[in-house]
């Protein structure tokens, strides 16, 4: 009887180890959370996207040159440019929305997650696929450089494929190949366009984040669009996300920033500031 009872604790004991080992490594296996809080960081997406019936409805806006100083209160009184977004999640996994951006553009958009970065490293990496595809719905007149003009001219196209990596609590970084299509271009420019860009978000203390990005285009034109960088801070609330940057992009339109972008880095008449808001629900 005493050979039986011992014989029966250590089955027990054994079960009870493996199926501890069992939840542990089902827990140790879950993707990592928020490697970036909200779909959208400075002028690009992330990774990230709304939860399984949730949304995120997103305001951008871009302001003048900082280089009049108080004239304009560093551009701020002076040319904006505004992008409002919806996006709402249909499954974890998949992201789907709409957006308006100045002057008349709209946009269908979407993104599927593909690979999780898991809690014990054994998916190391979180990728996910974004692409648009985007409306000029201005007066036709805009398009009177082309010699026929079809409707077919007005859409353009954004692919991108996201590459991230969360570093703890540290941060995270992001490394993206991205493509640009327009149906119609003007003479020098291309209607095929590739590129690639970086972003990061850096921890400074619970709810605020140092946050980066740099964009650059591989095609050469006779325009060639000027590479991209964006530089500021990241405060977050359960709900919120508030963006202030400094950047030398003005546009808010993914394909519009890799394929006409005129401002070069570094000179202060060229610099804006960017503030994203989004909202998660």
């Amino acid at each position: 009887m005493r050979n039986l009872l011992v014989t029966g604790m250590i089955l027990f004991a054994s079960f009870f180890l493996q199926a501890q080992d069992t939840v542990n490594t089902t827990v140790a296996d879950k993707p990592v959370r928020n490697t970036f809080y909200v779909n959208t960081l400075a002028y690009q997406q992330t990774v990230s996207s709304p939860v399984k019936g949730g949304m995120e409805l997103f305001f951008s806006h871009r302001f003048g040159s900082i280089s009049n100083g108080f004239n304009d209160l560093f551009g701020l009184y002076g040319g904006v440019n505004i992008r409002m977004s919806l996006s709402y999640g249909i499954t974890d996994y998949l992201m789907a929305g709409i957006g308006s951006t100045m002057p008349n553009v709209w946009d269908l958009h979407g993104k599927v997650a593909l690979l999780r970065q898991t809690r014990s490293g054994r998916i190391p990496v979180s990728v996910s696929f974004f692409a648009n595809m985007a409306v000029d719905a201005r007066d036709k007149m805009v398009y009177d450089i082309y010699t026929t003009y079809s409707y077919k001219h007005r859409f353009s196209y954004f692919y991108q494929l996201m590459i991230a990596r969360k570093f703890g609590n540290v941060g995270a970084l992001q490394v993206s190949p991205v493509i640009a299509y327009y149906n119609a271009v003007e003479k020098d420019r291309e209607n095929f366009n590739t590129g690639i860009d970086v972003l990061g978000r850096i921890k400074l203390l619970d709810n605020l984040f140092f946050v980066g990005q740099y964009g650059q285009s591989f095609t050469k034109t006779t325009f060639n669009s000027r590479p991209g960088a964006a530089g500021g801070v990241e405060i977050t609330t359960a709900t919120h996300s508030f963006q202030v940057f400094l950047s030398n992009y003005r546009e808010l339109l993914q394909q519009a920033n890799l394929t006409a972008n005129r401002y070069e880095i570094g000179d202060e008449k060229n610099l804006c500031i960017g503030f994203n808001l989004t909202i998660r629900m």
